[in-house]
């Protein structure tokens, strides 16, 4: 979906998109805490968030409520067959998302989440993702796109929600990983 408006609505969309891209930690001058602002510092050794962005990060329209939690819930087959993933057993609510998560210890972090954000984002963390080989972090491709599909398309396909609450579709997809050697992304 292309940008819409006058050359000062778009830069202003921007700045309000650097400013939250600021926040989360998912700019170049976060250095080596790359990812782990917002829902990112609660997992346990993160090594990949997804995060699909909405048009505007300061819009308004997902209520946090029990109705919407019950959808965020719901069983949805993948787009690729199989189970769907997990996300986990525990849920809360933040002051700007709706999270499933799973936290093995109450003295530890998250080990995968999965958030739907009241600006209309979907964020995700599958957790495990990245391994060592020989001191070289590695990852398993198919692993991370297998929740990738899997979020644009119940995104895409369960527009009730969308519809309700007046947002569009994802506006951008970004991927962030951390500690492995992302050759492989250029692959796909």
């Amino acid at each position: 979906m292309p940008i819409r408006g006058t050359i000062h609505d778009i830069d202003a969309q921007r700045a309000r998109w650097l400013r939250y891209r600021t926040s989360q930690r998912l700019t170049i001058e976060a250095g080596e805490d790359f990812a782990l602002g917002g829902l990112g510092r609660y997992v346990d050794g993160l090594d990949l968030r997804l995060v699909f962005l909405p048009e505007d990060p300061d819009a308004d329209g997902v209520p946090l409520d029990r109705d919407t939690l019950g959808w965020l819930k719901e069983r949805r087959p993948t787009p690729y067959g199989g189970p769907p993933p997990q996300w986990g057993n525990r849920d809360r609510a933040t002051s700007s998302a709706l999270v499933m998560y799973d936290q093995y210890r109450d003295d530890a972090g998250w080990v995968r989440f999965l958030a739907l954000h009241r600006h209309g984002g979907i964020e995700l963390s599958p957790g495990n993702f990245a391994y060592q080989v020989r001191d070289t972090g590695c990852a398993r491709r198919v692993r991370a796109w297998s929740s990738s599909p899997w979020a644009r398309t119940t995104w895409a396909r369960d527009r009730r929600l969308w519809a309700v609450s007046g947002l569009s579709g994802p506006r951008q997809a970004s991927r962030m990983a951390r500690a492995c050697s992302c050759s492989f992304w250029a692959c796909g």
